[in-house]
């Protein structure tokens, strides 16, 4: 038997791809499998069938019993489900999306003055609650200072 592993992909796949692969080259049943990884037969279909997917635990089982590593097989499911399940991101409505700033008279889009003072003052505010500015301290003048002031503290 060859001691390297060389997993056979074509097109698009994700980590049931690779524990199929796995499964083959160490001749092992889906019902040993799933025993040896701690998860039900069931699960271990589902997941192969790609109706659900292997958490960090299950990666880190298999990568115990098989040497694949955890982070490849995880790195594999993330990569199928931004190419597959994220097919509904094109029907949502485009008047859900957050816009960062929304001028007053709509004319623009950068944050109106009344906006930013609020900010300043709010992140001023919690800053000396939480003991990072003094609370005996004056107030910024701009939010340059008091940006300067937080990235020293």
């Amino acid at each position: 038997m060859d001691n390297d592993l060389t997993i056979k992909v074509q097109g698009e796949f994700g980590a049931a791809t690779m524990i199929a692969e796995l499964m083959s080259y160490f001749n092992a049943t889906q019902q040993d499998f799933a025993a040896r990884i701690g998860v039900s037969q069931k699960y271990l279909s589902n997941v192969l069938h790609f109706k659900a997917f292997i958490s960090q635990k299950i990666a880190s089982r298999i990568e115990t019993i098989t040497g694949t590593p955890a982070q490849m097989l995880l790195h594999a499911d993330a990569q199928y489900k931004l190419n597959h399940l994220g097919e509904d991101a094109d029907d949502i409505n485009q008047d859900l999306f957050l816009i960062p700033y929304d001028s007053k008279d709509g004319s623009e889009d950068v944050p109106h003055i009344n906006d930013v003072v609020q900010r300043k003052s709010f992140v001023e505010a919690e800053a000396k609650a939480m003991g990072i500015i003094p609370s005996d301290m004056p107030s910024f003048e701009t939010v340059d200072e008091l940006v300067s002031f937080l990235l020293q503290a």
